[in-house]
């Protein structure tokens, strides 16, 4: 994929995201979900892409009730990009359905644990078993309600430039959540 068709790509997940994050503030205004609005925000400042009203409109009011500061340069909480995190969360939810106790997968009904699907992300996303625990706390929700909403190619490409890689991919756009993936999704978040 070209540079471009990932700039393409990221912005579009960021919108898509910011929309489900954006209505979870409004649900529960909670200190979190204002940190989650405003990393996005952070990151459409970053990429230099015009903010959607429902992010816009929740920074603007923080700032007029002074919850956030006017001069947004922090990127509080935020060690990775959304999409990094998200790609995080997507090998979390491979490894899960394929290999994590399921009662629908006959195959796997002694599968891994929670915490063992957690250990192998981590080790093939190159990160730190906090950080899968930090993703799936921060946008567990809006990446299981990304799923459900927006049909998206579930993949991952496991141990990235080795002579071992390899691309799984679970489902490709626009086909159908199997049942299997919706308990996984229930499990992990």
């Amino acid at each position: 994929m070209s540079e471009i068709e990932t700039q393409k790509s990221r912005i579009e997940l960021i919108k898509k995201v910011s929309t489900i994050a954006s209505e979870e503030y409004l649900n529960d205004s909670n200190r979190t979900n204002l940190d989650i609005v405003l990393s996005l925000y952070l990151e459409f400042e970053e990429l230099h892409v015009e903010v959607p009203k429902c992010v816009d409109e929740i920074i603007k009011k923080s700032i007029q009730d002074g919850e956030v500061v006017k001069t947004l340069k922090v990127k509080r909480g935020r060690e990775m990009d959304l999409d990094k995190q998200f790609n995080i969360l997507m090998c979390l939810l491979i490894i899960q359905t394929m290999e994590g106790k399921s009662q629908l997968n006959k195959y796997n009904e002694n599968g891994l644990t929670l915490e063992s699907c957690v250990e192998k992300t981590a080790k093939d996303c190159k990160t730190s078993i906090s950080n899968v625990y930090k993703c799936i706390k921060k946008y567990g929700n809006a990446f299981k309600s990304y799923i459900f909403s927006s049909l998206p190619e579930i993949s991952f490409i496991f141990n990235h430039n080795t002579d071992e890689e390899s691309s799984v991919i679970l489902k490709n756009a626009k086909e159908p959540i199997t049942d299997m993936i919706k308990e996984s999704l229930d499990i992990l978040f």
